[in-house]
C-alpha cells in the first residue's frame, strides 16, 4: 500500500518559509535590541560624564573667580587661567561680556559677520537675515519691550536651531544698547572675524559681568563644557564676591 502524504510540496514550502520569515524577524529584533542597549548605556555614560565634569568644571571656575579677585582689579579682556581639581590641570577661559555681542543692540553689519563666520551662511543669507533680526528687534522695542533670553532669537526667520546653536557662543543679553564688541575682550575667533571685517573697536567699560568656562575632557569620547556667567559686583550688603547669572553644562563629541 502506498503511503498518504501528510503534507504537500507546497504546503512544506510554505511552511519554510514562514520558518524563515520568523528567524530573519528574530534576528532584527534581536539588533534592535542590542542598539538599544548600546544607546542606554551610551547615554548612561554621557549621563556619568556630565555629573562629573560639571563638578570638576564648577571647582575650576570657581578657582579662576577666586584668582580675579584675589587682583581687586576688573578683568577687561579675554583671558585663559590655568586651574586644577585634584591633581586634574583644567584651563578656563573668561570672556568680559563686552567682548561678546549684545543681541540688544548690535548693528546689522555685526549681525552679517557673525552668522556668516560662525554659522557659516552665505554672505547674502547672512545680511538678510541679520536685517530681519533687526526689524523684529525694532518691533519688540516698539512695543516696549525687549528680548529676554537668547532663544527669543529662534523666532525670526533663518535663525534655526543649528544656526542658534553656532552663534550662541557670542552672544550675550546685556539689556543695555551697547552695539559694537571690545576687540581686546573678544574671544580669539571672533576678534579675527572683526579684525576681518573691519569692525575692531576701542575698548568698552567692564560691566563687571564675565563669561566663564571649563572643558572637561573625557578620553577621545567628548567633553562637558561647564559655563557660568558671574557678575563680580554683587551687594557688598549680601556678603558676596560674585553672582551667578546664568549657568550651563552641556556634552560636545570630538567629532
Amino acid at each position: 500500500m502506498r503511503a498518504i502524504a501528510l503534507t504537500s510540496p507546497k504546503q512544506a514550502g510554505m511552511a519554510l518559509l514562514l520558518v524563515l520569515w520568523v528567524v530573519a524577524g528574530l534576528s532584527i529584533f534581536a539588533a534592535s535590541l542590542g542598539r538599544t542597549v548600546r544607546s542606554e548605556a551610551a547615554q548612561a555614560t554621557v549621563a556619568r560624564h556630565l555629573l562629573e565634569g560639571r563638578a570638576y568644571g564648577e571647582a575650576a571656575i570657581y578657582q579662576a573667580l577666586s584668582q580675579i579677585q584675589t587682583t581687586g582689579k576688573q578683568l577687561d579682556r579675554h583671558a585663559f587661567l590655568t586651574t586644577s581639581w585634584q591633581e586634574v590641570p583644567i584651563e578656563v577661559e573668561v570672556v568680559p561680556w563686552s567682548g561678546l555681542v549684545n543681541i540688544q543692540g548690535a548693528t546689522a553689519s555685526l549681525w552679517a559677520l557673525v552668522l556668516e563666520n560662525a554659522a557659516k551662511l552665505p554672505k547674502t543669507q547672512a545680511t538678510q537675515v541679520a536685517e530681519k533680526i533687526i526689524e523684529s528687534r525694532k518691533y519688540e522695542e516698539s512695543k516696549g519691550t525687549k528680548w529676554e533670553s537668547l532663544e527669543d532669537l529662534l523666532q525670526i526667520p533663518g535663525v534655526d536651531y543649528f544656526v542658534f546653536q553656532a552663534i550662541r557662543p557670542y552672544l550675550v543679553a546685556e539689556g543695555s544698547s551697547r552695539q559694537d564688541v571690545s576687540s581686546q575682550a573678544a574671544p580669539e575667533l571672533l576678534r579675527m572675524w572683526l579684525q576681518k571685517g573691519g569692525l575692531e573697536s576701542a575698548h568698552n567699560a567692564s560691566s563687571g559681568i564675565l563669561r566663564v568656562t571649563a572643558k572637561i575632557p573625557f578620553e577621545s569620547s567628548g567633553y562637558v563644557v561647564v559655563e557660568r556667567d558671574v557678575l563680580t559686583r554683587p551687594s557688598a550688603m549680601l556678603g558676596q564676591t560674585w553672582k551667578i547669572l546664568a549657568a550651563e553644562q552641556f556634552w560636545r563629541t570630538n567629532k
